[in-house]
């Protein structure tokens, strides 16, 4: 993922933690908003990084 594709909603530190989650699914990875643990799900064409907390950081890449 590009940073240019990035919505500007997110802060370096906020891609930062998101880009490590997709590289390692399975570690766990910190929420930089609220402390919380970041969750990973994927799909054929498709990836989504959140937080466990509900409303907090949550982004998702889609595929062809």
């Amino acid at each position: 993922m590009t940073h240019e594709q990035v919505s500007i909603e997110f802060t370096e530190t906020e891609i930062q933690a998101m880009e490590a989650k997709i590289q390692n699914p399975k570690e766990i990875v910190i929420c930089p908003r609220c402390g919380g643990r970041l969750l990973f799900r994927e799909w054929p064409t498709a990836v989504e990084v959140r937080c466990e907390t509900e409303n907090c950081l949550h982004g998702s890449i889609r595929g062809i």
